[in-house]
């Protein structure tokens, strides 16, 4: 069970894991382990040179040989619930990787709920746990026997423990800047230990072990393809990266049309101009009379207070920005936000503003240099991500959401 202390490390601080897994958990699992080496040798009548499934067939389950037959049903019993416990703590792992990965913008915005008001990392996100609930059941059909199941299992297991290795030592390198001498005897011990549970392994991958391999290329033509589509695009469009300060000078010397109303324009930065309000003034050059521009970021407390959760700026020229934050426990509301700014003295009906948002309509057949599949898997998941309506929680009927055709 080692393996899902790594699921655990979003939830608990590293005091509280070394204190259980040095207490509790590696000597109750050395003297179990232990205990099963010393029934196997106690066995007289077992050759170690038979073929291993004629020794199962003989010994059965060494785990259960050990145990006293009036303890048998209780430890059937606390097996399942710890195989419970196990895969609960798989799952919410897997919540964590996926969260990280939106953050990390190789993942399109999926909707996260956060479940605690102390850990910012526990948190649950339905599409993951839709799609798991999926390969689980795929994974019964598909194998019928927990013998092939723990195959999979196996492969899965060893993979994951040679790949945190392996990420152990980029860490020591680039980010802690360690020389070679010191986290060389480290990893290398690791990696002896790690490629060694790996290479038994591998035997097993046409028993099943195929099917976690499978998965995680899934996963990574996702994530390589989205990063891939993402960077595409910065550099066939790069208007939808205009800085903000050059744009209002354009706008001003130009002189445009000033339609009455209130327009609110969401963007990524506070130094980068809307890509919505760009489309709008390149093909329509007309300008709300007052246009406010916001910009929401995300901070690592749970919750921020009001006088720390705004920052209004007045640019001139009817401009305005609004720079609102919010605690990881906080859903990033505009409106609620823009009646902050309200509150502040900003002069503006919210039942009268404009919401504009962007959506891009990704098109191949463009200069990208990606193959023609993974531009069609890019658009794909670009249609399905989340809006940035549904984000932010924009009223539906105060909202223009600007199409943009691009060419991938």
């Amino acid at each position: 069970g080692a393996e899902a202390l790594y699921a655990d490390l979003g939830q608990f601080n590293r005091k509280s894991i070394t204190l259980a897994w040095c207490v509790v958990v590696w000597p109750c699992l050395l003297l179990n382990y232990f205990g099963q080496g010393a029934w196997l040798l106690s066995q007289s009548n077992t050759s170690a040179w038979r073929p291993y499934q004629e020794q199962s067939e003989t010994l059965g389950n060494p785990f259960f040989e050990i145990i006293p037959d009036a303890f048998s049903w209780p430890m059937i019993i606390l097996a399942t619930i710890a195989a419970c416990i196990a895969s609960q703590a798989i799952i919410t792992g897997a919540f964590s990787l996926t969260r990280q990965a939106v953050q990390m913008r190789i993942l399109p915005y999926l909707r996260i709920i956060h479940t605690s008001h102390e850990a910012e990392g526990q948190v649950y996100i339905p599409a993951v746990n839709r799609l798991m609930l999926v390969g689980s059941v795929a994974a019964v059909v598909i194998f019928m026997s927990p013998e092939r199941l723990a195959s999979a299992y196996g492969v899965a297991v060893t993979a994951v423990m040679a790949t945190s290795t392996l990420l152990l030592t980029i860490v020591a390198r680039q980010v802690w800047g360690w020389p070679f001498w010191k986290y060389a005897p480290m990893v290398g011990l690791f990696f002896i230990i790690d490629l060694s549970f790996l290479g038994a392994n591998l035997f097993k991958i046409s028993d099943g072990g195929w099917f976690p391999i499978s998965i995680a290329c899934v996963l990574i033509v996702l994530m390589t393809t989205w990063l891939a589509g993402r960077s595409a695009l910065a550099v066939s469009h790069p208007d939808s990266h205009d800085p903000l300060e050059p744009f209002l000078d354009k706008v001003q010397q130009s002189n445009a049309i000033r339609s009455p109303g209130t327009g609110v324009f969401l963007t990524a930065s506070s130094d980068t101009a809307p890509s919505s309000l760009v489309a709008l003034y390149k093909h329509f050059p007309v300008i709300y009379e007052r246009v406010i521009i916001v910009s929401m970021s995300a901070s690592p407390v749970a919750k921020l207070p009001r006088s720390r959760q705004l920052e209004v700026q007045d640019l001139g020229n009817g401009f305005t920005i609004v720079c609102g934050k919010f605690g990881y426990l906080q859903v990033p509301n505009v409106p609620r936000t823009l009646q902050l700014a309200i509150n502040e003295g900003l002069e503006i009906d919210l039942e009268a503003v404009t919401y504009f948002t962007r959506r891009e309509i990704v098109v191949s057949g463009g200069p990208s240099h990606m193959l023609a599949w993974r531009k069609s898997l890019y658009a794909w998941m670009a249609r399905n991500a989340s809006s940035m309506s549904n984000v932010f929680e924009l009223p539906a009927g105060q909202v223009v959401e600007i199409g943009i055709r691009v060419d991938l």
